[in-house]
């Protein structure tokens, strides 16, 4: 990858990638929290149902009300923010 990179003229941090650590982030996440995911006309809301091992288990509200969707932590937002 190195070479590519040096090829396209592409600088490569020297620092390691590290991923979120999963249970980190469910810990910020409880039942009944209301938050949002997705952007502009793609924009849902909804309450956590369930916290699983990597996403969120969200129950549509308003317009998505009926709706059950599993999304990554890193979608969520909180309602308000």
């Amino acid at each position: 990858m190195e070479g590519r990179a040096a090829t396209l003229n592409v600088a490569l941090s020297a620092r390691r990638f590290e991923l979120p650590d999963p249970k980190a982030q469910a810990i910020h996440w409880q039942p009944g929290d209301a938050v949002w995911f997705g952007e502009g006309s793609a924009r849902r809301q909804g309450l956590v149902r369930r916290v699983n091992r990597k996403t969120c288990t969200v129950d549509g509200t308003g317009k998505q009300r009926g709706t059950r969707y599993r999304v990554p932590f890193a979608l969520l937002r909180r309602l308000g923010d």
